[in-house]
């Protein structure tokens, strides 16, 4: 009622929601109108329409003068309702009102110049994937072997193996024992490197087994013992096979030595020139104009060393010696051993019915009576060699003092000098080599495979 009253009063009204006092919250107020007649808002409505046909004209003049840069003046704007008789004179164009209202224009997207990423093209994609795939593929060894156990698998002696025949775990981390020929081993000098590693092989393998040690003094452990532990891997696979294996046929020789025996049934048999084993159990071919060397033992002759502890001067060891009964072939000459005089040296014969017994006097000259048989090496060709009874001659022999005829229980040994070929089957054992050396390979691996499968997913999509 208070409220209503006020209305009635003041002649304003109450808007803005509920007004609980005057003091905590301002109303919003504004100028009650009072009821018009229909007269009065006839005699209104004209005018109303007027004021809207001047907006609208002052709209199109601001169109007009951005286009045009005129300003249209005295146009005529017609009314469409009870405007009266007549044109309205006015200013302003003419306001069509029977068309829709201009409804403006969406913004311009301010992301529109911006011109999108270029895209790598698909083979650019299947060129990676296959490089990662190449280089998966190239260190595929390094991840499996890297994988595998990291205990020596112990596998014996290199000749029992090869002998028997035994199929080799390749690509694993193993433990073999045998005797190095350090007669034809070669350093390895890694470019770059200031590290020297040796590289041998193993007898009575036929040349199929080699050893890369590794670098550095090594450990008084690994010298004292024959046995190598390392990754086995076939020569074939690693970097350096066509260089080491031209190497060994052009520079590298190795000595053959022969059993007399199958020398001597091989050459009665005539089954040479041809191939031979030798001690080791290799097979070596033998031609014709190829030199041997054949160590015989010269009957009756010997070398005597008199110590030096026993027999202070030179006259004294001589008169001792032939004091026993050997005939000196040579003056003696004084012998030094492991840098200290040692005593005298004397080339001997000894009588052919009483060898024996000269031969224990001299032993009982003192306790380092060191007494060895002289041993020959008459160098020919095989060409060169004539049966000839219990042995052969040597037809043209170059050297004068080589003996006309050699028995065979008088020879010692045969021996044959041979470039070392490395054969296409060998294997390779590198010394100190771990698995755990290779766990980089496995992590370089991942990334590349993952690498590989994002392209490949790229390109999937665009095809």
């Amino acid at each position: 009622m208070l409220i209503q009253s006020f209305v009635k009063r003041f002649g304003v009204s109450a808007r803005g929601g509920r007004c609980k006092s005057l003091g905590r919250r301002l109303c919003r107020l504004r100028p009650t109108r009072p009821a018009r007649t229909h007269a009065e808002h006839a005699r209104e409505q004209p005018r109303r329409k007027e004021r809207a046909c001047k907006r609208s004209g002052r709209s199109r003049e601001k169109h007009a003068t951005r286009n045009s840069g005129r300003r249209p003046w005295g146009q005529a704007c017609r009314s469409r309702g009870d405007l009266g008789p007549g044109l309205i004179e006015s200013r302003f164009p003419v306001h069509d009102q029977t068309k829709a209202p201009d409804v403006p224009a969406e913004p311009a997207d301010e992301f529109a110049g911006i011109r999108p990423a270029r895209r790598r093209p698909s083979w650019w994609a299947i060129a990676v994937v296959l490089l990662s795939g190449f280089l998966i593929y190239h260190q595929r060894h390094d991840v499996i072997y890297a994988l595998t156990s990291g205990v020596a698998r112990p596998l014996g002696q290199a000749g029992q193996l090869f002998k028997n025949g035994q199929a080799l775990p390749v690509n694993r981390y193993v433990r073999i024992s045998g005797t190095p020929d350090f007669e034809s081993a070669v350093i390895l000098d890694t470019q770059g490197e200031w590290k020297f590693r040796s590289f041998f092989r193993l007898l009575e393998t036929d040349r199929k087994l080699f050893v890369q040690r590794i670098a550095g003094p090594l450990p008084l452990d690994m010298v004292a013992h024959n046995s190598f532990a390392g990754r086995l891997v076939p020569l074939g696979s690693v970097s350096f096979s066509a260089s080491i294996r031209a190497y060994f046929d052009q520079h590298i020789t190795s000595t053959r030595v022969f059993d007399p025996a199958v020398f001597r049934a091989a050459f009665q048999d005539k089954r040479l020139p041809g191939a031979l084993a030798d001690k080791l159990g290799e097979t070596v071919a033998i031609a014709g104009n190829q030199p041997l060397a054949f160590d015989v033992r010269l009957p009756q002759r010997y070398l005597v060393d008199v110590p030096h502890d026993r027999y202070e001067k030179l006259e004294d060891a001589t008169a001792a010696l032939t004091a026993t009964g050997a005939k000196l072939l040579s003056s003696g000459k004084l012998i030094s051993r492991e840098s200290s005089l040692s005593g005298f040296s004397y080339e001997c014969e000894f009588p052919k019915d009483r060898e024996r017994a000269v031969l224990s006097a001299v032993v009982d000259l003192g306790n380092r009576t060191r007494v060895e048989p002289v041993v020959r090496s008459v160098v020919a060709p095989l060409s060169q060699l004539q049966p000839a009874g219990n042995g052969f001659a040597v037809v043209g022999a170059s050297d004068p003092q080589a003996p006309p005829s050699i028995a065979w229980d008088d020879l010692t040994s045969v021996r044959v000098a041979t470039n070392l070929t490395i054969p296409e089957d060998a294997f390779l054992l590198l010394e100190g080599e771990r698995p755990s050396a290779h766990y980089k390979s496995v992590v370089a691996t991942a990334f590349l495979l993952a690498f590989a499968l994002v392209n490949l997913m790229a390109v999937r999509r665009r095809l």
